[in-house]
């Protein structure tokens, strides 16, 4: 045996026997949670997620939002699917994404009677809104002058 083999086999058996990794539960769960996201971007791609990159990388930051597109446009495999990504940690402690714990904290900075001025504020202005005509879709051009034009007198 050469000099090469026998230093690999040594190296490859010493590796066999013990493990340098050092990883940790949540590490180790976060890791699944990856590879399911991944596996279900994939299996999922043409269903609820065609219109975004093939190619595109899913990371512990996305798990959340594949999630999300799964239970938004997936059928009932693609739900259940997404309940197991989402799943409450272990210690029962519910986590919320940064941008969510911040309008929280925000919330709870306020007093009780600015909260229920701000919701109110809110209320009135979702009220003035016009949700129908957030989105649109005409078959002729002939169709979308005369919307266009309809709105302009405020009769839209």
């Amino acid at each position: 045996m050469s000099k090469i083999r026998r230093y690999l086999a040594e190296i490859g058996s010493r590796g066999g026997r013990k493990s340098r990794r050092a990883l940790g539960s949540e590490a180790a769960r976060n890791m699944v949670r990856v590879r399911e996201a991944r596996r279900a971007f994939r299996r999922y791609r043409l269903q609820c997620f065609a219109s975004h990159a093939a190619d595109l990388t899913i990371t512990i930051a996305e798990v959340p939002w594949v999630a999300e597109q799964l239970l938004r446009f997936g059928d009932s495999s693609a739900r259940a699917l997404a309940s197991r990504l989402v799943s409450p940690a272990d210690d029962g402690e519910v986590r919320l994404d940064p941008s969510r714990r911040a309008m929280l904290m925000a919330d709870l900075a306020l007093s009780p009677t600015e909260r229920v001025i701000a919701a109110e504020r809110t209320a009135d202005e979702l009220s003035r809104r016009k949700f129908a005509a957030l989105f649109v879709s005409f078959d002729r051009d002939e169709d979308y002058q005369e919307w266009k034009r309809l709105e302009q007198i405020g009769l839209v």
